[in-house]
């Protein structure tokens, strides 16, 4: 069994649902080198507690003291998931503060201020913080941590009260009294994040970065915010029709693919609009993304490409191509939109680097999941 790790870049083929299975290299176009380390099987090693600061250490799974007087700061969006916000942090306060654990709470009030309060909070004295909201809340708040002078050494609740709720969904937390118990387990894990450089701008990912049809479907769908949910699945049918394939060059660690394009998207999470599993082999504790690439496809592979996206067998589908690394590069035309978790930001050309272990968050792994 060959180990590419080491080459910097893992290439993954279609694959059965939890099962880490040999998969064959699904890019024949890339290099030699790569076509000679064809078999690859994906092995996750957690993150030495040697390489990890000494503020951290305390946080790795298993070894959390107890909750018990101890304040988290919330940060609520109370206008997540058609108003749920407010109710969610209800419940949370209901099965938390009997429980000695309090929470010190701010109200977002405008695009990006969950952001700011991540980023200009003093955290000394809290022993966490709950982001209670949708993935945007959640981008919002990492990026405002990513953003802090200093690394965050406390761990990040995830409360799900949006619409989409990709991340927790990823992370099989199933619902607010699921991600409560999460919390209160103690328990924690290293979450990576992705940060996304276009021009003088940078951005922070939690879930993904898209290109092409990618971006077009999010452009779409955010006219189409009233219908919900279903939104993302009728502005990607409504792109796989109108799609149209663009020029440029793809580099990944030391190799590069220069062609027209469909959609490139690399993943952090395994799910994206609202219930999508675009990357069914992503995790967000190995140091990598996840990345989709189509090149050429007749209207028909896309479609069955589409009809399969909800339970990853998508990439199955001939035309889909499906590999992991640490970084990622487009160069093409300047001024083509990206989407960076679901919000139409940044442009070409642009650079995608996960940083690993970027934070810590509530997830017991002991736990049932929901994927």
């Amino acid at each position: 069994m060959i180990d590419i790790r080491a080459h910097g870049t893992q290439i993954l083929s279609p694959i059965e649902q939890g099962d880490y299975t040999e998969s064959k290299q699904h890019l024949p176009s890339v290099s030699k080198e790569l076509s000679r380390l064809a078999t690859a099987r994906l092995e996750y090693e957690k993150p030495s507690r040697s390489l990890l600061p000494s503020a951290e250490k305390s946080y790795f799974p298993g070894e959390c003291s107890s909750m018990n007087s101890q304040k988290y700061l919330a940060i609520v969006n109370p206008h997540s998931g058609k108003k749920r916000g407010t109710s969610v942090l209800e419940q949370v306060q209901s099965a938390l503060l009997p429980r000695g654990i309090e929470l010190d709470i701010r109200m977002t009030e405008r695009e990006s201020h969950a952001r700011q309060i991540a980023q200009e909070t003093c955290l000394e004295g809290y022993a966490g913080i709950c982001a209670i909201g949708g993935d945007g809340t959640f981008h919002e708040v990492v990026s405002g941590i990513m953003e802090r002078k200093q690394k965050l050494s406390i761990p990040v609740g995830i409360i799900p009260g949006g619409t989409g709720n990709d991340v927790a969904r990823h992370l099989g937390i199933k619902g607010v009294e699921d991600a409560i118990g999460h919390m209160l387990s103690g328990e924690v894990q290293p979450f990576d994040v992705a940060k996304v450089i276009s021009g003088d701008q940078v951005d922070y990912c939690t879930t993904l970065v898209g290109w092409n049809v990618v971006a077009e479907v999010n452009r779409v769908a955010e006219k189409l915010r009233r219908l919900g949910p279903p939104r993302y699945a009728l502005a990607g049918l409504t792109q796989v029709l109108l799609s149209q394939r663009r020029s440029a060059k793809v580099i990944f660690d030391d190799h590069s693919i220069e062609d027209d394009f469909l959609l490139v998207t690399a993943c952090n999470t395994s799910f994206v609009g609202s219930g999508m599993r675009f990357a069914p082999r992503a995790r967000t504790d190995d140091g990598m993304l996840d990345v989709v690439v189509v090149r050429e496809a007749s209207r028909w592979q896309l479609l069955r490409l589409f009809r399969k996206i909800f339970d990853g067998s998508h990439i199955e589908v001939d035309c889909v191509e499906y590999f992991q690394t640490r970084s990622l590069q487009i160069l093409a035309d300047d001024g083509q939109p990206l989407d960076i978790d679901g919000e139409v930001k940044g442009s070409t050309p642009f650079s995608v680097e996960v940083i690993p272990a970027a934070i810590f968050i509530h997830v017991d792994n002991r736990r049932p999941t929901s994927v």
